[in-house]
């Protein structure tokens, strides 16, 4: 077993860790650090695909490069790419039978987090990926940590199938380990920007089971620089929208009923948020931006939803409000508590 750090050549990576950065000055060295602290019996590559950021991240990528040539490929274009086009740079140079997810504003907490999906997808080749628990790491605008959470699929398994991997995000990217070469990708994945994770899993989960390891291996960093955190409630459905349609022309229709429960899903936890916060407006805006989509699947979905939202979620906060700055509630259960005993 040797620290990756200490790794003196990347010839021949089992692991190929796909790395892209940009604008990432506070978080790529953690990020780099994180891979290097890992501890393998393989031979394991760090290709960093540096998207000509405007601060200081091509200078730190440069400086580990150097540091640990034995380790890091660093792609440096002259231009920026774009994510989607960087992605897919990375993607073509990993060299490794497996592939390992990180993105340079994310990082691992495990030093066992390669070793041990390695372990498990040998163990079991017909696993197409693998991932683990990750840790939700929300920071303030100084990119400081204030507010951890985990994150975990809602059922815990040993395995997982397409299914969970349509209707949402099951394990979170930067866990995931991938079987490099058993997807031919296709050619409309080249453009596709946002949730390009999300279609990328699935079509993966398409070729084999997926393997899950019940350990905190990897951390999520929420922070306001982020490209998916500074959208809109409505950019981010209409993402989804983007990704959901993608996937069902690619899979013929078969699993449209999967897809369109995660664009409910997608809306509904829009519509809540936004009432949460009193923007009912945009609530409202944000439900007939999927409504007619989805009317024809759930129509008693839908139909409850949009009463909910003219008038049954504002009711029901205006009466929350109202009972608790009157001191109601407590009373009202008392007297109900008090005819219910008279009843039995």
């Amino acid at each position: 077993m040797v620290q990756i750090s200490n790794q003196k050549s990347h010839d021949n990576p089992l692991v190929s860790v796909a790395c892209i950065t940009y604008n990432h000055e506070k978080f790529i060295a953690q990020a780099i650090e994180s891979v290097l602290m890992q501890v393998t019996d393989f031979p394991v590559e760090l290709v960093i695909g540096e998207d000509c950021s405007t601060d200081g991240t091509r200078a730190i990528v440069q400086e580990y490069a150097a540091k640990y040539p034995g380790v890091i490929r660093p792609l440096l274009p002259d231009k920026n790419l774009g994510m989607a086009k960087n992605y897919e740079a990375v993607r073509l140079a990993c060299r490794g039978k497996y592939i390992a997810w990180l993105e340079g504003d994310d990082y691992w907490i495990s030093p066992k987090k390669l070793q041990l999906q390695v372990n498990l997808m040998e163990a079991n080749p017909h696993f197409s990926m693998c991932g683990t628990k990750t840790r939700l790491s929300i920071c303030d605008s100084t990119g400081s940590e204030k507010e951890t959470r985990l994150l975990a699929p809602g059922t815990i398994k040993e395995v997982y199938g397409l299914e969970e991997f349509l209707l949402g995000y099951t394990m979170h990217t930067t866990s995931m380990m991938l079987r490099n070469g058993v997807v031919e990708f296709p050619s409309w994945l080249s453009d596709i920007v946002m949730l390009r994770d999300t279609c990328v899993f699935a079509l993966h989960a398409d070729k084999g089971p997926v393997g899950y390891i019940d350990e905190v291996a990897s951390c999520y960093r929420l922070h306001e620089g982020g490209i998916w955190t500074s959208k809109t409630a409505a950019d981010q459905l209409q993402c989804n929208q983007i990704a959901i349609d993608l996937l069902d022309s690619h899979f013929q229709g078969r699993h449209k009923n999967l897809l369109m429960q995660r664009e409910y899903g997608v809306m509904l936890a829009g519509v809540s948020d936004l009432f949460s916060k009193g923007l009912y407006r945009e609530a409202r805006m944000l439900f007939w931006q999927s409504a007619g989509r989805l009317v024809g699947e759930m129509p008693w979905k839908i139909f409850a939803l949009g009463c909910g939202v003219y008038g049954g979620y504002q009711c029901r906060d205006l009466f929350h409000k109202l009972t608790m700055n009157l001191a109601i509630r407590t009373r009202l259960r008392q007297i109900l508590s008090k005819i219910s005993c008279k009843n039995e």
